[in-house]
């Protein structure tokens, strides 16, 4: 099994993304918002990584996330694994498209694993109005947020693997 020395450097930058939303979020909470970005964790390990490698940082990424999360514990592994399979699937086609591109692919990542969410971890909520108004209007947010964030963390996952000398591609004999 070949070692592959970009894993600690992104989940170090996942990581990080992770503890800066916990405390954007930890500030808005008064006034009902959460910024919803798991697409940026998926989507890097996607592209660079093969696929045991790639399952292994999503799913330690996804571990620390749903820690802190309320519902099912592990809920986000499953999610998580299963987005990064599926694009993991199409990655030649991904590495070759534009940034605009590539942010508008997160999006429907974003979305879809916040309507999985939604629906899966809110069921007994599903009924209600408000829960619908505050899931909406935090999409809504984390949608306005996630093409110049998604576009700053993409770069400087790249930028971080270009400093230290590694391939942010990786190998393509996967």
């Amino acid at each position: 099994m070949d070692l592959d020395l970009r894993w600690p450097l992104i989940l170090f930058t996942n990581l990080l993304l992770l503890w800066l939303l916990r405390m954007v979020n930890h500030s808005l909470g008064p006034y009902g918002i959460t910024i919803f970005l798991p697409a940026l964790f998926i989507f890097l390990p996607a592209l660079a990584f093969r696929l045991r490698w790639g399952l292994l940082l999503v799913a330690t990424t996804a571990l620390l996330q749903s820690a802190y999360q309320p519902g099912q514990f592990g809920f986000e592994v499953l999610l998580y694994t299963i987005v990064l399979t599926v694009l993991f699937a199409n990655r030649v086609a991904l590495r070759r498209a534009s940034s605009w591109q590539q942010l508008w692919v997160l999006f429907l990542i974003n979305t879809s694993i916040w309507a999985a969410t939604t629906i899966i971890q809110g069921a007994d909520w599903l009924g209600y109005g408000h829960y619908w108004y505050r899931s909406l209007s935090d999409l809504l947010i984390s949608t306005l947020l996630l093409f110049p964030v998604g576009a700053w963390f993409l770069r400087s996952q790249n930028s971080l693997l270009v400093i230290v000398g590694l391939n942010p591609q990786g190998r393509n004999d996967d």
